[in-house]
């Protein structure tokens, strides 16, 4: 039977890689602007995101590649995955509280 100490460590755990795969700052909102349309160029996401320079959006976009966020398929066009989808309930979560 597990114990408290056992269960606070796996939650813990969980939540720390929920945030490290959401960092840095601009992650979450490059994927929900992602998750409103089936597909965007890189060009498109940086227009959608003023804000933050091309280069840093791509650098950006490359991590959540590498974190199976989002997939880059043909002629730079990114895809939200299942498991970038699978954010929401965390980003709901974080917003509510």
């Amino acid at each position: 039977m597990p114990t408290l100490r056992t269960a606070l460590a796996g939650r813990t755990e969980s939540v720390d890689h929920a945030l490290t795969a959401l960092a840095p700052r601009w992650t979450t909102w490059l994927l929900q602007t992602l998750r409103q349309q089936e597909s965007m160029r890189a060009a498109e996401i940086v227009a959608a995101t003023p804000w933050n320079s091309h280069p840093y959006t791509v650098q950006l976009l490359t991590r959540m590649q590498e974190r199976g966020l989002v997939d880059r398929l043909k002629f730079g066009t990114y895809e939200i995955t299942t498991a970038g989808r699978a954010a929401e309930p965390v980003h709901r979560a974080l917003a509510a509280w």
